[in-house]
């Protein structure tokens, strides 16, 4: 080589070294990791948001072989995505890489091959790191929720059926027992036409009966009313005040725009459901004589309201098992339920959407 050629030479080394100092210096004041490795796989050069995501400081790492920090299974990954000179351009897309930091934690970054900042031949590649742990947590915060509210959803299936099963023995035996048992008791009322004591005797518990009958259906009623099915939810509602209006004594004044129509069986249990909870409520804790059922829909979402005039529900009502029952139930759909409750009197509405939210995105999709 003569001087020229060494000369040029030196002039080209001290410009990468140049440019791979000022290279380093940018490295360290980003909020991404960045390490190199040598070509023996071990750290040269790591900035300190790599020593922080690992939880190390950066002398215990530098020299040491980088698979001492990548878990056992990635081990393959890593060789392949460090060895730059392997990869055709465009192959270095980001990739899932897990870490074994500090104390045997494992570490989910998201990795990027990218082009070594020193002279060429001197270390096989460079890696980008994101820490992607709060990330990955989010995920599986994600789809913990999705099963659980899969599992609540299958949990209020299972109880509204064992509800119509018990509904259906409640109507078609217990309550035909009743009504037998009335007949029997009205002829042997007949049969004590002389005996004034007995004749009350029996007046009497031919009246327990006939309570105890109409008990009987308000509660098969309220477990399973089959208008529900029938008519729908409109017709179901009425109804259900009526009877609670005579069971209770509280008047139910319902309010339902003409325009409601039929919604899909699921929403239309649901919605029904969260009425009997809150006019049960009405009824046990606010003391009000009167209470408001107002259900309107339009052409996003269905909003139910439950309104009483009473001295508001106690703290831990709010906490009940019956409010957590009416949350999920609204919260299947991915509707809100929002809960007013101070004298004069409380509120619980509803807001319930016609299209679920994974449902909208797919009709904006398509």
């Amino acid at each position: 080589m003569d001087s020229g050629q060494r000369q040029r030479a030196e002039d080209e080394m001290g410009t990468w070294c140049c440019h791979g100092l000022r290279c380093r210096k940018i490295i360290e004041t980003i909020q991404e990791g960045v390490f190199e490795v040598d070509l023996h796989r071990r750290l040269r050069f790591l900035n300190q948001r790599t020593a922080e995501i690992l939880g190390y400081a950066a002398d215990e790492v530098l020299g040491q072989p980088v698979f001492r920090f990548v878990v056992e299974e990635h081990h393959a990954k890593i060789q392949e995505k460090l060895d730059l000179r392997s990869q055709p351009e465009g192959a270095k897309e980001p990739f899932e890489l897990k870490l074994r930091g500090k104390d045997n934690t494992e570490i989910w970054v998201m990795a990027s091959a990218i082009p070594p900042c020193g002279a060429h031949g001197e270390q096989t590649g460079s890696l980008l790191l994101v820490d992607a742990s709060a990330h990955r947590r989010a995920e599986s915060e994600r789809a913990q929720q999705d099963r659980l509210r899969g599992l609540s959803a299958e949990i209020l299936r299972i109880q509204d059926e064992e509800r119509r099963k018990l509904a259906r023995e409640l109507h078609e035996s217990t309550a035909q027992m009743l009504t037998a048992i009335d007949l029997n008791l009205r002829r042997l009322y007949d049969a004590k036409a002389g005996d004034a004591p007995e004749r009350d005797l029996v007046a009497e518990t031919i009246l327990l009966a006939r309570q105890c009958s109409s008990e009987i259906r308000a509660m098969s009623y309220s477990l399973h009313p089959p208008l529900l099915e029938e008519l729908g939810l409109v017709t179901a509602i009425r109804v259900f005040a009526d009877m609670f209006r005579e069971r209770t004594g509280v008047e139910v004044e319902a309010k339902i725009t003409s325009s409601l129509g039929r919604l899909d069986h699921d929403r239309e249990v649901s919605l029904f459901r969260v009425v009997q909870e809150a006019l049960s409520n009405v009824h046990q804790h606010s003391g009000s004589p009167r209470a408001l059922v107002r259900l309107e829909k339009d052409c996003q979402a269905v909003r139910l309201e439950i309104q009483d005039q009473g001295r508001g529900f106690p703290d831990h009502w709010i906490e009940s098992v019956g409010i957590l029952t009416m949350r999920q139930r609204v919260g299947r759909f991915g509707g809100q339920m929002e809960i007013r409750s101070s004298p004069p009197g409380s509120t619980v509405s509803v807001v319930l959407p016609l299209v679920e939210p994974d449902e909208e995105d797919a009709v904006a999709g398509g």
